[in-house]
């Protein structure tokens, strides 16, 4: 082998492992809602788990170009599937433990969801996923420890380059929207978790329209998020919200703001910044464009405007 045979494999190998370790992040959020027929609620409160180990818990998948994408899954869908389960039960809680979700009051039901993700690119030239599945599956106990139901969902979502210039996470969106449209209407058909007198149907709710578009399968490697803990049996206790359960539910008022096609790009300019948040939301739109919050972990904001068509300035 000649000198510059060595070193055009050498610089060819080189070059492979640095775009193989280059993860960019996206977010699973889905954008923008459409109305979807309403459901009737079932006569039930609920409490769903999600652990703090859960809500930082990183996964990172292929993408196009030899790249990969990192997101974080249980954070990124925490609040719409709040948003999918308060479309079927009258209330809601959200808890870090099942031994938590088990002392709050008036709880029938407790939900352990897990999250299984896939992503692929049919580029060999950009890193955004052309392809993205997103799995719900969900396992319900009474408050005895008794399992009463459980399901499994999968949505899919595709994205060409023409589509995904401005939102790289597009696919991403697509197959959370998809997923939690079916995760809401299996959780409505479940006969096993009615008691048989259904509440009045429900007003029409808003979700993804993104859910609806056509969508393509992706490659079947899954990377699964860790298994949550066994239900355990455990009798109602009717005493006060313990702190993490109000810091809870006050998270899930503040991000019931929606993102945006511009919250990856503000997110992006937050960090460059200085400002390490968990998302970027729409605080005002109009006409002209919209506005985006990222709330930073030091406490101050990071505001930026993004004009229809252009692109965004901080504020």
């Amino acid at each position: 082998m000649t000198l510059f045979t060595r070193t055009k494999s050498l610089l060819i190998a080189g070059l492979g492992l640095l775009l193989g370790a280059c993860a960019h992040p996206i977010v699973l959020v889905p954008n923008d809602a459409t109305t979807l027929p309403a459901v009737s609620k079932i006569n039930k409160q609920i409490a769903y788990v999600i652990t703090p180990a859960q809500r930082t818990l990183e996964v990172t998948t292929p993408g196009g170009g030899g790249d990969k994408v990192r997101y974080v899954p249980y954070r990124d869908l925490e609040v719409p599937i709040y948003k999918a389960l308060s479309d079927v039960f009258p209330k809601v809680q959200v808890a870090a433990s099942v031994e938590e979700a088990n002392k709050l009051a008036g709880v029938d039901y407790v939900l352990v969801p897990t999250l299984q993700t896939t992503s692929s690119s049919n580029s060999a030239f950009t890193w955004p996923p052309t392809d993205f599945s997103v799995t719900i599956s969900s396992k319900v106990a009474d408050i005895h420890g008794q399992a009463v139901w459980e399901g499994s969902v999968t949505g899919n979502g595709h994205a060409e380059f023409s589509e995904f210039k401005r939102d790289f996470p597009l696919a991403a969106r697509r197959a959370s929207a998809d997923a939690l449209q079916k995760f809401r209407a299996q959780l409505a058909a479940a006969a096993a978790l009615r008691d048989g007198a259904a509440m009045p149907v429900a007003a029409a709710v808003q979700v993804s329209p993104l859910a609806a578009e056509t969508q393509q399968p992706v490659a079947p490697a899954a990377v699964a998020a860790p298994a949550p803990a066994a239900v355990l049996a455990k009798p109602v206790e009717a005493e006060a919200a313990s702190e993490q359960q109000l810091a809870n539910l006050a998270k899930l008022e503040e991000s019931k703001l929606r993102q945006g096609p511009a919250s990856y790009e503000v997110e992006q300019m937050a960090k460059a910044a200085g400002c390490e948040g968990s998302g970027a939301w729409v605080v005002s739109s109009d006409a002209s464009g919209e506005t985006y919050k990222v709330s930073c972990k030091t406490g101050k904001p990071y505001l930026a405007a993004c004009a229809k068509g252009s692109n965004c300035l901080a504020l």
